[in-house]
């Protein structure tokens, strides 16, 4: 007896639509999470809590700088 060979499923349109946005949505989660961890990291919910609620770009590298014992001029950080 021949064996047959398996036949081949082809995806619709839909579901292949379907699987590109599931793609998209869990490589965005991911990089949501890395985000998150790189800023912790970095102490910017500190910066930001110890700023009184609210801290600009330039604040934030002038605060690093400092708890780093560099040169904390907004020139410096540029």
């Amino acid at each position: 007896m021949a064996t047959q060979a398996p036949s081949t499923v082809v995806p619709t349109e839909a579901e292949l639509l379907q699987a590109q946005a599931d793609l998209w949505r869990h490589s965005l989660y991911y990089l949501t999470s890395m985000a998150l961890r790189s800023a912790i990291q970095l102490g910017i919910p500190m910066a930001i809590d110890r700023n009184g609620g609210s801290v600009t770009s330039l604040d934030y590298v002038a605060a690093r700088q400092r708890a780093l014992g560099g040169d904390a001029s907004p020139a410096a950080a540029a």
